[in-house]
């Protein structure tokens, strides 16, 4: 149950957070001097945080990481992707109230509607975690006398994804889920404003 220590500790999280970019595996400010932005919850229009935005420099950092890393992510066993994954639904499902009270403050929703949202993004997360160890390619035959035809599930590379302000932990997972389940990496972003509980 969502408590007032809940928000305060949820408050607290936003005001103490480093708010800048995440690339490569560590918080990074921008390198091209770019404008700063307003996070404010529109529900009362105060403002939580200011963040940095991004240029051409910060995109170009954030796909030069994924693609490094998707040479050894692409690797990685249908098991270890689920492991990854499985891990990231417990870490949700082990903070929901948290999850659930930055996501309020920061999208502006009533706290019930964010309650119920919070477990769809584990879930997604889970599904994915299990679809991944279950993939299956159509049978390989000989469709055309002579030939052997078969497909192979192999990943893509980097993909670019965005999510909208209003749902930004769900559609988070909704994109990140299914992309490294299939062992491709990606550069995600937001539409608008910047996300509080997708970091």
């Amino acid at each position: 149950m969502l408590t007032s220590d809940t928000l305060a500790a949820a408050r607290n999280r936003i005001k103490t957070m480093q708010v800048t970019h995440f690339i490569d595996g560590a918080f990074v400010d921008p390198e091209s001097g770019c404008d700063s932005t307003d996070i404010v919850n529109p529900a009362d229009e105060s403002v939580l945080a200011t963040a940095p935005r991004g240029g051409p420099e910060e995109v170009g950092r954030a796909v030069d990481a994924a693609r490094r890393a998707r040479r050894r992510w692409a690797k990685t066993t249908p098991g270890e992707r689920a492991a990854v994954l499985l891990h990231m639904a417990d870490v949700i499902d082990a903070n929901v109230e948290l999850f659930a009270a930055v996501e309020s403050l920061n999208v502006g929703k009533p706290l019930a509607a964010v309650m119920e949202e919070i477990p769809v993004a584990s879930d997604c997360l889970r599904f994915m975690a299990g679809a991944v160890r279950t993939a299956q390619a159509p049978a390989t035959a000989e469709y055309v006398s002579g030939h052997l035809s078969t497909i192979r599930r192999e990943p893509v590379g980097v993909v670019g994804a965005v999510v909208p302000w209003n749902y930004p932990l769900m559609m988070a997972a909704w994109k990140i889920a299914p992309i490294l389940a299939a062992g491709n990496t990606l550069v995600l972003t937001n539409l608008g404003a910047l996300w509080r509980s997708t970091r």
